[in-house]
Parts: C-alpha cells; sequence; structure tokens
C-alpha cells in the first residue's frame, strides 16, 4: 500500500469516527436546555417544520428544536470548524504551537466593532445585522494593520506577524475599554461580545451567514494544506518545491481572517478551540495538513456543540458564556503546552 492510499485510508476511518462523534454531540445538544424534550419530540418537531417548507404552509408558531435549538447548533458546529482549522493551518505556518485565529488580532478588533455599535445606538435597527457588520469590519481593519506592520520588503515576518497581532489586540481592547468606561449602561449588552454566546436574534440569518464562510474558509485552507507541508520543511526547501511562501502567507493569513470575522461577529468571541484541537489531532494522527485540517474542523465542531450544550445546560434557565467553558478547557492546556515547550527549550540548551 503505498503512503498516498494509507493517508486516503487513515482519513476515511477519522472522518467516520469524528462524523459519528458529531452527530452523536448533536444529537446531544438538541435535547438540553431550560424545556427537556425527548427524542420522539424532537424528530416530530423537525418533520413538521421540514413538511411546512416543502409545502410553504405558513406556520406562525415557533418550534424550539426548528427554529432556535438546530440553527444554534448548527451555528456552533460550524464556529468551531473554522476556529480549528484555522488554528491548525496557523500553526504551520507560522511554527509557533500557540497561534490562533485570535493572535491575529481579529477578535479584538470585532468586539470594538460590536461595542461602538451598541455606544451609538445602532443595534436598534438592521433587524439585528448592523452589530455583525460593524464587528466584521473593524475586525478587518485590525488584520489589515497586522498584516501592514509586518510587511518588510516585499515579505511577511511570521515572528513580527504575531508580535503586530499582539500589539494590536492590546491598542484595539484599550480603545473598547474606554469606551465601555464612558458608557457603563451599555456593558451589559456587550458582554455578549466579550464572552461568546450563540444565543442570536434571527438564527438561521446568522447560520447562513457563517456556513458560506465556513465552505471558503475550510475549502480554501485545504486547497492549500500540501503548500502547507511543503513549507513546513522550511522557506527555501519549500520555492524547490514549486510553493511561493509569500503567496501563500497571504492566501492563509486572509482565508483565516475572514473565516474568524465572521464567525466572531456572529458569536463573539470563543478562544482556545483553535489551539487545543488541532495539537489533540496532531497528536493523534500527526501533523499532514491534508489529515490535520479536515480532522482539526471535525473536532472543532464537536467540541463547540457540546460546549454549547453545557453553556445551556449547567444553570438553566440562565446561560453560562460559550467562551467561559472553553477557556476553562483550554487555559490548562495552553499552560501545558508553554511548560511542556519551556522543558524542552532548557533541555536542548547546552
Amino acid at each position: 500500500m503505498t503512503n498516498s492510499s494509507r493517508l486516503g485510508h487513515r482519513m476515511l476511518v477519522a472522518g467516520v469516527v469524528l462524523l459519528v462523534a458529531l452527530f452523536v454531540c448533536i444529537a446531544i445538544a438538541l435535547r438540553v436546555g431550560a424545556v427537556g424534550i425527548g427524542y420522539g419530540e424532537i424528530l416530530r418537531e423537525i418533520g413538521q417544520s421540514l413538511w411546512n417548507v416543502l409545502t410553504r404552509h405558513h406556520d406562525d408558531s415557533t418550534s424550539i428544536i426548528f427554529d432556535l435549538r438546530l440553527p444554534r447548533i448548527l451555528l456552533a458546529a460550524f464556529t468551531g470548524a473554522v476556529l480549528a482549522a484555522g488554528g491548525a493551518a496557523l500553526q504551520g505556518l507560522l511554527g509557533n504551537p500557540l497561534a490562533e485565529p485570535y493572535t491575529v488580532g481579529v477578535s479584538s478588533g470585532c468586539v470594538l466593532g460590536a461595542s461602538m455599535a451598541v455606544v451609538l445606538g445602532w443595534d436598534s435597527s438592521g433587524a439585528g445585522w448592523i452589530i455583525p457588520l460593524c464587528a466584521f469590519g473593524t475586525g478587518v481593519v485590525a488584520v489589515a494593520l497586522v498584516f501592514a506592520f509586518a510587511r518588510r520588503a516585499g515579505r511577511v515576518d511570521v515572528n513580527t506577524f504575531l508580535l503586530s497581532g499582539i500589539i494590536v489586540g492590546a491598542l484595539f481592547w484599550a480603545i473598547t475599554t474606554f469606551l465601555l468606561t464612558a458608557r457603563t449602561d451599555d456593558l451589559g449588552r456587550v458582554f455578549i461580545w466579550f464572552a461568546g454566546s450563540f444565543e442570536t436574534p434571527s438564527p438561521w440569518g446568522y447560520l447562513a451567514m457563517v456556513d458560506r464562510a465556513a465552505v471558503v474558509t475550510l475549502g480554501g485552507l485545504y486547497w492549500f494544506s500540501r503548500d502547507l507541508n511543503a513549507y513546513a520543511l522550511g522557506e527555501e526547501t519549500a520555492r524547490q518545491l514549486g510553493v511561493e511562501p509569500e503567496r501563500l502567507k497571504a492566501w492563509v493569513i486572509g482565508l483565516v481572517t475572514f473565516g474568524t470575522a465572521v464567525t466572531v461577529a456572529s458569536a463573539g468571541v470563543i478562544g482556545f478551540v483553535g489551539l487545543l484541537v488541532p495539537h489533540a489531532m496532531r497528536r493523534v494522527l500527526g501533523a499532514d495538513h491534508r489529515m490535520l485540517l479536515v480532522t482539526s474542523a471535525l473536532g472543532g465542531a464537536c467540541l463547540l456543540v457540546l460546549a454549547d450544550a453545557l453553556a445551556r445546560g449547567l444553570a438553566p434557565p440562565r446561560e453560562i458564556p460559550v467562551g467561559v467553558i472553553t477557556a476553562a478547557v483550554g487555559a490548562p492546556v495552553f499552560l501545558y503546552i508553554l511548560t511542556r515547550g519551556s522543558r524542552k527549550a532548557a533541555q536542548d540548551r547546552p
């Protein structure tokens, strides 16, 4: 069996296992909430809602499952897939095990846009779309600044890029804090963007925005998976294999920024997904990006679906922010990676 066929077989097995796990997570999440619903009732509600759509029958009643929980769960799945695959791609591109989508400054930029929309009173118009649009716009501006600072002599320096992301992120967080300090009565409405939540005013509408961004982001990153494998051998080796490093950097960073900005604009800041999942998949399945990007996307979807279920089910009818759940899991892993890297560096030092 050739290496390519072995990889294909492993991808198929891992993909099937993770897809089954994702369906199980979705089935569990559908039952969780302030109102407990059995699987028989869940199937009946979904079937009735689909029948109404197919027959174009207008029904004014709200289905808890089809209108509220299902789009929210799918939104969590797509968000987790984008963040996890983005983390895997950035770690490979930047050569830093602590890199993830939020290190590029997009989260702080998005929170600033959301805060400005609330403070200026724009959130009362636009059917709930003004805040995500403002968040997306400022998120892109933040990353554009990071990209500009990191570009020297026509090249993007990966180390400078990480440092620039931290600096620009700190600047945008400072501006946001100043805005909220001046308008303390708006703090509660902006808190959702700091902590992350999939409770949206238009679940299916937000899902329609995120799923398209996810298809573009995940498809684009997988397109460059072979190039990322070559880049991992060094820039000179990558050039000899026909890969243009600067073009690869621009595309990967652009795709991760786009996907992350859309997800943050829809659900707020949900950290550690892009850090936690790729490391787990890399330890189990190896560093080949063709395998890593696919499994990270599916693993990230599972993680956020379960995290959202916990957020809804731990203290009903109140919800715990999803970002709190992911931080509680991700922070210890972050510390483990950090200390493990420090110990390894100390052992390698002469």
